[in-house]
């Protein structure tokens, strides 16, 4: 009602047979405005290195020294299943680690040995705060590629950058759980 009073328009719902109704009758230019650039498995294959730079400086710069307590755990094959991280979310992830390579060059190949420490610092603390909110996990992974992101100019290659230096930290820190919590059950 108060949407009718402010814009003169009347709002109502409608699925996602409507909303692609609408997109179809959009040009190019309107669709990307809208719903944003598209990340591409070649956007993920093919990373900027100065992009992945940016993302991971961004993140880590925000944190003071912090060092692993020894080697990452193996991670199960199935942690995106023991997480319950909805199907949508998973493709982003798995399309994400097409740029692992990429990634681990960087942050292992840094001058700066506390790099790697500090970025995987940065999603642990955002991980935690996230899990302590109760959110779901699909929240949950939103926020991160949210925070990974961190605001800037929304191109594919910086999407693909956010989602590859999620992915790789998926794959190499404790974000997210490594066996299912009892609570979850």
């Amino acid at each position: 009602m108060a949407a009718k009073k402010a814009h003169g328009k009347n709002f109502s719902f409608f699925g996602s047979e409507s909303f692609f109704g609408v997109l179809n009758e959009l040009d190019d230019a309107d669709v990307d405005r809208l719903i944003g650039p598209i990340v591409t498995m070649r956007d993920c294959r093919d990373l900027a290195p100065e992009v992945v730079k940016e993302v991971v400086d961004r993140i880590a710069n925000g944190f003071a020294l912090s060092f692993p307590e020894g080697p990452p755990a193996p991670v199960p094959p199935n942690k995106i299943e023991i997480n319950r991280i909805p199907p949508s979310h998973a493709c982003e992830l798995k399309q994400g680690l097409l740029g692992h390579p990429q990634v681990e060059a960087m942050v292992g190949g840094s001058a700066d040995r506390t790099l790697s420490a500090r970025l995987s610092a940065a999603f642990e603390q955002k991980y935690d705060g996230l899990r302590r909110q109760c959110l779901t996990p699909g929240a949950i992974v939103d926020a991160l590629y949210d925070f990974a992101i961190g605001g800037g100019s929304d191109t594919s290659e910086r999407r693909a950058a956010a989602w590859s230096v999620l992915a790789y930290l998926f794959e190499r820190c404790l974000i997210f759980e490594d066996k299912p919590r009892e609570d979850a059950a």
